[in-house]
C-alpha cells in the first residue's frame, strides 16, 4: 500500500488558461499539497503574495513576472521560490527562465509528482541567492544534465564567459 503523502506547503498557481490551472491544481493536490491557491494574470498573483501567506509561485513561462518579482525590495516577494512550468523546453527556454531567476523549470507534461518534488525541493532545499550587476535571484550555476551544482569534488560550476571574465577580474 502506498503512503499518502501531505506537504505543509502554500503554493500560488499562475496560469491564464481556467482549465489547464484546475487541472494543475487538482494534480498537485492528489499529490500531497493541499494548500493550493489560484491566479489567473500577474497582478492577481501579486494581490495573493501581498495579501497571504506564499511558500511557492508555480507558473507558466512568465519570465518578465520573475524578473519584476526579483527586483522587488519586499525580500518575502524577491525570495519567493519560483518553479516554471512550460511546455516549450528547449534550452534556449531553460535558459531564459534561469536567467530570469527561476529555481526550477519543469516541462508541462511533467508527471505531477515530479512537479510536487520540484516544488518540494525549493520550499526546503532552495538555493542561495546571489547578487550581481545584471542578476539577482537563486544560484543559477547548473551541470550540463540541468541539475544544481554541487560542492562535492570533480563537479566544474558552468559559467558564461561574462562570469568567467568578471571573476577573473578583466
Amino acid at each position: 500500500m502506498t503512503e499518502k503523502r501531505h506537504f505543509d506547503i502554500h503554493v500560488l498557481l499562475l496560469d491564464p488558461n481556467r482549465v489547464r490551472r484546475a487541472r494543475l491544481a487538482d494534480e498537485l493536490k492528489r499529490s500531497g499539497i493541499a494548500k493550493v491557491r489560484e491566479a489567473s494574470d500577474p497582478v492577481e498573483a501579486i494581490e495573493v503574495m501581498r495579501t497571504t501567506r506564499i511558500d511557492v509561485l508555480v507558473t507558466d513561462q512568465r519570465t518578465e513576472l520573475v524578473r519584476f518579482l526579483r527586483a522587488s525590495r519586499a525580500r518575502r516577494i524577491s525570495e519567493l521560490p519560483v518553479v516554471m512550468v512550460g511546455d516549450r523546453h528547449r534550452k534556449a527556454d531553460v535558459r531564459e527562465a534561469l536567467d530570469a531567476g527561476v529555481d526550477e523549470f519543469v516541462t508541462g507534461g511533467a508527471d505531477p509528482r515530479a512537479l510536487c518534488d520540484s516544488i518540494v525541493k525549493v520550499v526546503r532545499c532552495g538555493r542561495r541567492f546571489v547578487e550581481a550587476d545584471d542578476y539577482y535571484g537563486p544560484d543559477r550555476r547548473r551541470r550540463m544534465d540541468g541539475t544544481p551544482e554541487t560542492d562535492e569534488p570533480g563537479d566544474e560550476a558552468l559559467l558564461t564567459k561574462e562570469e568567467i571574465e568578471a571573476l577573473l577580474g578583466r
